[in-house]
């Protein structure tokens, strides 16, 4: 009895010193730690999620991913499935993705996070609608949700219904919390309002916009790109060419902005065509 309890002991202790680990970043310290808990006990099943999730911050994604296939044959569990499909996100298996969350979803219900992946997989596959649908119930549950706002936007823009994508922006920015989120977030959504109103035709209207997510966030290639393209089109090409130009310093390999470039010059050196 005395080993038993003892031995449950030292696995919580265990436990508790990877977690801290995982949560001070220190990942190969966690492995160790997990390691030594499935010493003791292989069918750790919170173990192989840990050892998992260790594994893929150090950038081991496929041993990652055997790891919650183990804890998943030992006990079904929502936060191995959730950890799969993470990994296979980022691997652009967005299918593979799919399944991984809504096996999460059925083990914890309206979730709010396992919502909105999987309506971010489902955009991804292009299934516009499937994913508005998800948007919306997350929205049900908390309707001042400035993520599912803001991706609901995205999805009407992909959908070139931009009236609506700029509705949720303007919600998504109203509920956004500055105190909570980060900044980058409110320079995305703005950005992305901005290139709704430029979709719309009103260019000098979303130059105020990329101005303002340009402040926050002055290393987003792609805003400068959408700000060189409004001021383009209104004819302001020197300025087009300086936002190109920050683009490009960015992001080198930006092919929109390798495009766009000489036409600008064309029409600097030949104003008259």
């Amino acid at each position: 009895m005395f080993f038993i309890i003892f031995k449950g002991f030292r696995v919580r202790s265990l436990h508790k010193k990877a977690l801290d680990c995982v949560n001070d970043g220190f990942y190969s310290d966690a492995l160790d730690f997990y390691q030594k808990i499935l010493e003791i006990d292989k069918e750790d099943y919170a173990a192989w999620n840990g050892k998992g999730i260790a594994l893929s911050n150090l950038d081991s994604e496929d041993e990652a991913l055997v790891c919650f296939d183990i804890a998943l044959k030992i006990e079904p569990n929502c936060h191995s499935w959730y950890n799969k499909g993470l990994i296979l996100e980022e691997k652009f298996k967005f299918e593979d993705g799919l399944v991984a969350y809504n096996e999460a979803l059925k083990l914890n219900q309206d979730n709010i996070s396992l919502l909105i992946k999987i309506a971010i997989c489902l955009t991804e596959l292009k299934r516009y609608d499937d994913a508005l649908k998800k948007y919306d119930e997350v929205l049900l549950i908390d309707k001042t949700s400035y993520i599912a706002l803001y991706n609901k936007g995205i999805v009407f823009s992909h959908q070139k219904l931009y009236d609506d994508a700029l509705k949720c922006f303007n919600k998504a920015l109203n509920y956004f919390n500055h105190e909570l989120y980060l900044k980058k977030d409110y320079a995305s959504i703005l950005s992305s309002k901005g290139l709704a109103l430029y979709n719309l035709g009103k260019k000098k209207d979303a130059l105020i916009y990329f101005d303002n997510a340009l402040e926050i966030s002055p290393d987003n290639f792609i805003t400068w790109y959408n700000k060189g393209s409004a001021l383009a089109e209104l004819g302001m090409f020197d300025e087009a060419l300086n936002c190109i130009n920050e683009a490009l310093n960015l992001n080198p390999e930006m092919e929109e902005a390798i495009e766009l470039k000489p036409m600008i010059l064309e029409k600097i050196n030949n104003p008259k065509k």
